[in-house]
């Protein structure tokens, strides 16, 4: 008697296509793939970095360029001192330009702290302003180019940019599963799936149900 021919269940395959348009920035891989950091400080630091070195770096200029209100964008410079991604000196009145107190932030790309990326031998390039200095990561590899359109909203909030900036870094052979996101994310898998779907709903992020490889086993 012939064996019965039983249908084989396949994995759906996970196929991620990217849509870039025009204008761009380029940002180090190495604060947008830390995991001890959070997609919302991983979007701050990124619209921090597209911004040009005579931009006025203050709290309030933060909050005008992003959705998150103040005391989301205090928490997130928190988290990034905390990791070594900010550095903020107090100064003085006589230390001021404006003759008040007020701060000085230095940021960085890269971050010696954060045990959560492969440590590189780097090279700094730094660009001041008045008020803040900017300490980039000198680009000769480990870089993604991201569209200055998504940096540069303030209709999205910094949790769903960060996290576009990591599924934008990824090498185009990674498994793009839900699993797989959050193994690259500091949030839970709510979280994780609460950013996909939103993004789904914004236009930036577009699913489709694949059917199954159909094989057969004799």
């Amino acid at each position: 008697m012939d064996k019965k021919t039983k249908a084989k269940k396949t994995i759906p395959d996970t196929i991620c296509r990217v849509h870039r348009s025009g204008g761009y920035a380029v940002l180090s891989n190495c604060f947008v793939r830390s995991t001890n950091i959070g997609c919302d400080s991983i979007g701050l630091l990124g619209k921090i970095n597209d911004l040009p070195p005579t931009w006025n770096f203050t709290i309030a200029g933060l909050v005008a360029i992003c959705e998150d209100g103040e005391t989301a964008i205090k928490s997130q410079l928190a988290e990034l001192e905390q990791w070594g991604y900010v550095k903020k000196t107090l100064l003085m009145p006589n230390e001021s330009p404006t003759g008040r107190i007020s701060y000085l932030y230095d940021f960085y790309e890269y971050s010696e702290l954060d045990d959560s990326i492969p440590k590189y031998d780097i090279e700094m390039e730094t660009f001041t302003a008045d008020n803040a200095t900017l300490n980039r990561v000198k680009k000769d590899s480990n870089f993604t180019i991201i569209s200055a359109k998504l940096l540069r909203t303030n209709k999205i909030r910094n949790k769903l940019i960060g996290f576009m900036l990591k599924v934008l870094s990824l090498p185009n052979s990674w498994n793009f599963s839900m699993s797989g996101l959050k193994a690259i994310c500091k949030e839970g898998k709510t979280a994780v799936h609460n950013a996909v779907n939103k993004l789904i709903d914004m236009g930036y992020l577009v699913r489709t149900k694949l059917l199954s490889n159909e094989s057969v086993m004799i």
